[in-house]
């Protein structure tokens, strides 16, 4: 996943209307399935990933299709079908994806696709053009431009708008992998699997699931077996933000808190605060400079709209940040939730 975009900040002129936050479905019928349409008449088969482009388009990974949802709520397929599954670069639904868990925006609108199943970063283009930038569909660790590189099942990736690179959460090589704009593919921090902050050349992960870039060119990875959130500065140093080796549903200072089991996708917005899906405890959390709070979500499985503090998600997957709102891949519910102020 990629920073936010646009400002989020809930900050009210003194003439404005309190605002109140609310979780709400933004699409998808609850019925697993597949259906272009508006709002509740759509219809999604366990919505993984998600991104958001700068008006405010919502991209979901649904089955093996890419669906485009736009501020309107207007549903429709932009790239692969969600049914069929395999290896092909194209035009829309002439493309194929196999099972894309993460995906990423630049400022030009294009998407790109951590295509786990088929070991390959794709992009996406406006016009809804698929073409493969990394990887040759054989696992393996190997660097290089293009379709000499080679990943692991990449589970996540980010644009970082910093420098024009890929952040990539490959997670079965318990590495976190860099593309830059010319393709070339390198490991930037990680090598086997385990815990240890420091240098890039000698931290360790244990299953990096989610990756996003802050506005100065940070990285922080979703760090799933080790139960953390960690942070990659821009200068090459790992440190952990949040979290430790105990698994739970423990809000307060960062040191203390703890996550469960499976915490995927993350998003940074532009005030440096994390976002984060905390998947096993059915809700989101934000990470603060300070402490993590649950921000929506009742730590029960279910489908409650309301307040945060009541509401239930079933399979908190991905994210999506734009504006003030937080969008919500509802994995067994089978829809796309908002987070946002009413």
């Amino acid at each position: 996943m990629s920073i936010a975009t646009g400002l989020f900040s809930c900050k009210k002129n003194k003439d404005a209307a309190p605002s109140t936050l609310t979780v709400d479905t933004f699409a998808g019928s609850g019925i697993g399935g597949d259906a272009d349409g508006s709002g509740p008449v759509a219809q999604f088969s366990a919505p993984i990933a998600m991104t958001a482009d700068a008006q405010g388009n919502i991209f979901v990974a649904s089955g093996s299709a890419i669906k485009k949802i736009t501020p309107a709520g207007q549903v429709s397929t932009f790239a692969g079908i969600y049914n069929i599954a395999g290896f092909t670069d194209g035009t829309g639904v002439q493309a194929r994806f196999s099972n894309p868990l993460g995906m990423s925006t630049d400022p030009q609108g294009n998407v790109y696709v951590a295509d786990y199943g088929n070991q390959r970063i794709r992009k996406i283009s406006p016009a809804g053009l698929v073409t493969t930038i990394a990887g040759n569909g054989t696992i393996g660790s190997n660097n290089g431009n293009g379709s000499a590189a080679q990943f692991n099942y990449p589970y996540d990736i980010a644009y970082d708008g910093t420098t024009g690179c890929l952040f990539v959460a490959d997670y079965q090589n318990n590495r976190i992998r860099k593309i830059d704009a010319a393709g070339n593919v390198s490991t930037y921090a990680g090598s086997a699997p385990g815990f240890a902050d420091g240098t890039v050349s000698s931290a360790l992960f244990f299953g990096p699931m989610g990756v996003a870039a802050d506005k100065q060119g940070n990285v922080f990875v979703s760090d799933r077996y080790n139960h953390r959130v960690r942070k990659i500065t821009n200068t090459g140093t790992v440190s952990t933000v949040a979290g430790s080796s105990n698994v739970g549903l423990t809000n307060g200072p960062l040191a203390t808190a703890l996550f469960s089991g499976s915490i995927n996708e993350l998003e940074v917005d532009n005030d440096g605060n994390i976002y984060l899906a905390d998947r096993d405890n059915y809700c989101v959390r934000k990470i603060s400079s300070t402490e993590v709070t649950t921000y929506a979500g009742s730590g029960i499985a279910g489908y409650v709209e309301g307040a945060p503090g009541t509401a239930q998600f079933n399979g908190v997957f991905g994210l999506a940040l734009y504006g003030n709102t937080v969008y919500v891949a509802d994995l067994n519910n089978h829809r796309v939730r908002r987070i946002s102020y009413k």
